[in-house]
């Protein structure tokens, strides 16, 4: 039997795909912005965060930071009149790739 039908007889972890992570939540709670992860533990991953100030048209990264269940992105007031989006990147254990991002949050 040749070295790769043996991994896989063996139930070798060869080729075993990863999913993204789910769509993170994002909510304005009024004094503060809250991305909330709606999947399984994905610590060593990211929390990223994109603004837009033109209805959408073009996003610009307002920030990435280590992945936690319940990030607060600072307050509503500093983002007065933009667009929001959010996306979790995956720690390459529980999760691969880039979630879908966020629903947009209209803050205009």
């Amino acid at each position: 039997m040749g070295k790769w039908a043996q991994q896989r007889k063996r139930g070798s972890s060869v080729g075993i795909h990863l999913p993204p992570p789910p769509r993170p939540v994002l909510e304005d709670l009024g004094a503060e912005i809250l991305q909330t992860a709606t999947g399984l533990d994905d610590t060593g991953g990211t929390c990223g965060l994109e603004t837009s100030e033109d209805a959408g048209l073009t996003w610009d990264p307002a920030g990435s930071s280590p992945w936690e269940d319940l990030f607060i992105w600072g307050a509503s007031d500093d983002y007065d009149g933009m667009l929001l989006r959010c996306r979790e990147t995956g720690n390459g254990v529980t999760y691969s790739g880039d979630s879908p991002w966020s629903f947009i949050l209209d803050l205009t």
